[in-house]
């Protein structure tokens, strides 16, 4: 038996093709469990590689220190020099002309002081993290959903699908109907839970970044399309700012008669030309998914109004019959029998989910009268009343 791996199963599920595909989302939720968690892992593991195969950085020093200068500015950070504005940012002066000092590598000045660069050490792990809290709407969605999309479609989102299994399939949609009508409102409301989860997530991820990049990231992809033009020593923004490739190490060492000896030492830093753009992407992935998950919150509170979920509903048929029986589904049932008839629509073609709505809306009319007639098409009539057991929880049985 496979263990699920929350991390490589989002990344399988695109590359491995799978034709009997069920979805229990849509795409704007795929958005956040696939495309955030793989982008985010893959840039994990490049930083990794970077950081412990690759050199992250290289110093400029005199021979008798040379063979540890590497190590110990790498672990014990680098730094800049430079002040904070009224803002609380922090800021330098960049150099004025080409062939002074990188800008924030000069001596210090009065009101100056030194920040030190250390995040880039854990930008992998902080990467990781991001990649599993955008996983786990998806994951609590998953667990509550418990398969009931995958029971009920079956095989009616295959397209050559012979009419005797496709009715077969459809009865068994009306039995568990028949014995689960009105126990679906939970389910639903747990789907728009895990939506709003989306978009707290993202916003909070945006605060966490903006924290662990020193308040830099919120207006940090602003400008970046004409500052990324301009020369290095020109840049006094907040790319030079927060990934810094030219930075200083100070090293003491001990002396012959064992008195302190400083090295001032020049380094540059490979790493963050990669984590710039990382962050860059970033910024600007999680503005779209800002605006997606917003857009997700303003549909799923639109479609508590009544008109807007018969639209919905008609749109996803083409026979006027079939629009007729999705207006009545819609006035005669609650919003959670709406929300997973929807759920089953956006498995099934047009033809195929035409003729459920037909069955369904048939059979709820019978229901409705509490009448039973011997038509053997609609074999969810004769099946028991709703009860408790009969939840979308207790499905056990339909499996087969």
């Amino acid at each position: 038996m496979a263990i699920p791996n929350p991390l490589l199963d989002p990344l399988k599920s695109i590359l491995v093709y799978n034709r009997r595909r069920i979805y229990i989302d849509n795409v704007f939720f795929r958005m956040h469990y696939v495309w955030s968690t793989i982008f985010l892992v893959t840039c994990a593991i490049m930083v990794t590689s970077k950081i412990y195969v690759g050199e992250p950085i290289n110093c400029m020093a005199s021979p008798d220190v040379k063979d540890i200068v590497k190590q110990y500015c790498f672990i014990h950070s680098t730094f800049t020099r430079g002040k904070f504005d009224k803002k609380g940012g922090w800021t330098y002066e960049p150099a004025v002309k080409e062939n002074e000092i990188y800008p924030g590598i000069r001596p210090a000045k009065e009101g100056e002081g030194a920040i030190h660069h250390t995040y880039y050490q854990w930008v992998w792990c902080v990467l990781i993290v991001q990649a599993v809290s955008f996983y786990f709407p998806h994951w609590a969605w998953e667990k509550w959903e418990g398969g009931t999309t995958m029971m009920l479609v079956g095989d009616l989102n295959l397209p050559m699908l012979p009419d005797e299994k496709k009715i077969k399939h459809r009865k068994k949609i009306l039995l568990y109907l028949r014995r689960n009508r009105g126990f679906h409102t939970k389910y639903a409301v747990q789907y728009a839970f895990c939506e709003f989860l989306n978009l707290v997530n993202i916003v909070l991820q945006v605060f966490l970044t903006d924290f662990f990049v020193n308040n830099a990231f919120t207006d940090y992809g602003l400008n970046v399309l004409t500052l990324t033009q301009e020369k290095p020593y020109m840049r006094d923004d907040e790319l030079a700012r927060v990934f810094p490739t030219v930075t200083a190490c100070r090293l003491a060492t001990g002396g012959v008669a064992f008195g302190k000896q400083n090295y001032d030492i020049l380094c540059i830093l490979p790493i963050n030309i990669l984590n710039e753009k990382i962050y860059i992407f970033l910024w600007f992935w999680f503005l779209l998914l800002a605006i997606c998950s917003t857009i997700s919150v303003i549909y799923r509170c639109l479609s508590l109004i009544p008109p807007f979920r018969r639209w919905i509903m008609r749109s996803r048929v083409r026979l006027e019959t079939q629009k007729e029986s999705a207006d009545s589904l819609v006035d005669s049932n609650n919003y959670g029998e709406w929300f997973l008839i929807y759920k089953l629509s956006q498995n099934m073609d047009c033809v195929t989910f035409g003729d459920l709505i037909l069955d369904i809306d048939q059979a709820y009319r019978k229901w409705d009268d509490v009448k039973l007639p011997d038509e053997e098409h609609y074999l969810a009539v004769s099946a028991p009343r709703p009860s408790m057991e009969g939840s979308p929880y207790h499905h056990g049985e339909f499996n087969a």
